[in-house]
């Protein structure tokens, strides 16, 4: 047998035998062709405690023991959505322990718990039900040959995350179709609203900087007399820069993320995709006021002063940072970034209203 490799239960039950019909320890291993040390091991234990069992190993204590696994258990379900990374931060400061992101998924698959992939489901309210239930209904009684007689057209759908539900799910393998464990996808949700700006701004231009910055009308010009004429002023001809408008085309957008942590190379994937310019985000949940890239040529200006509610950023291409004139983060639902695009000023305001459950203190100061 090998080092520390128990001896079977039957071998252990012939050395008692043997040994309580008085046949010797050297002549008992020979027998089973064990080592003398072996059966003198087995012996000696069934002299002091009367059995031949086998010791319950010592070994090291688990960090976590089974209240502990408990409460783990408790928040996971609680919060299914999360990462490996933020369970681990939560335990350190719950259980005041050192805890490493292994630890803790080993602890989680002794939970009886393990990490799926979300399935994917449509997200519908109380009144979109009622609404496919009365046009199921009503349609109830048509005929195959009425059928045929509809254009059917694909739908344009865009898979975003609804509310905290991610990809991934912390659950047993039996709630697979726990609601709780779906991935909500919302079909042009309310929370994605693209607006397509163009405007068209006409002013009078002055400054000698602003003037070179528009064109110039071209060949065509007017006559003006420079002095007066009683003093010998001469008549010239002189081109003048025709007052116009610049209309600037970008796309701008705003999204409830939930949070940022995360989502960063998501959201300029789906911006390169949407082609966006500048996209306002609400709920990011990051602490303090500054700028970052996100990837993809995006940089997102935030601010927060809680990493667990609120907080909201505007992203835009890096392209245009140059053209940010000022950021104004008044507080960490309301922040603006004010752009010049050749002469023409653009306020770009990201806003998070206080939800109908906040109090009535916080809706008044926003």
């Amino acid at each position: 047998m090998g080092r520390g490799s128990p001896i079977p239960p039957m071998l252990r039950r012939k050395i008692e035998e043997q040994y309580q019909k008085g046949v010797f320890q050297r002549n008992i291993a020979k027998s089973l062709k064990l080592s003398s040390s072996t059966v003198h091991n087995i012996i000696q234990r069934f002299r002091e405690s009367g059995t031949i069992s086998v010791r319950k190993g010592q070994g090291r204590k688990t960090i976590l023991d089974a209240r502990d696994l408990r409460a783990l258990r408790r928040h996971c379900i609680t919060y299914r959505n999360a990462t490996v990374m933020e369970i681990t931060t939560w335990a350190q400061e719950y259980f005041q322990e050192t805890l490493s992101v292994n630890t803790i998924h080993r602890a989680i698959r002794r939970c009886r718990l393990k990490l799926y992939r979300s399935k994917k489901k449509p997200y519908l309210n109380m009144i979109q039900k009622r609404r496919r239930f009365l046009w199921a209904k009503a349609h109830l009684k048509w005929t195959v040959a009425k059928w045929k007689t509809v254009l059917w057209s694909d739908e344009s759908k865009f898979e975003v995350l609804f509310g905290k539900l991610g990809r991934h799910v912390i659950r047993t393998k039996e709630d697979k179709d726990n609601p709780s464990c779906y991935q909500r996808s919302v079909q042009k949700p309310a929370s994605l609203m693209y607006e397509f700006h163009t405007g068209s701004v006409e002013a009078r231009v002055n400054n000698d900087r602003h003037r070179r910055a528009l064109d110039l009308q071209g060949a065509g010009g007017n006559w003006a007399t420079v002095g007066r004429r009683s003093r010998g002023g001469r008549r010239v001809r002189r081109q003048r820069e025709k007052r116009k408008g610049k209309s600037v085309g970008l796309r701008i957008g705003t999204l409830n993320v939930g949070t940022m942590t995360g989502k960063g190379r998501e959201l300029a994937d789906m911006m390169e995709r949407r082609k966006v310019d500048i996209l306002r985000v609400q709920e990011t949940r990051w602490k303090g006021s500054k700028a970052r890239s996100i990837g993809a040529g995006f940089k997102l200006f935030y601010y927060g002063v809680d990493s667990k509610r609120n907080g909201v950023g505007v992203v835009l291409k890096e392209e245009f940072v140059r053209n940010v004139l000022e950021v104004k983060r008044v507080s960490d639902r309301v922040m603006s970034l004010k752009l010049e695009f050749e002469g023409v000023m653009l306020n770009v305001v990201s806003g998070y209203a206080p939800q109908v459950g906040c109090e009535l203190e916080e809706k008044e100061r926003f």
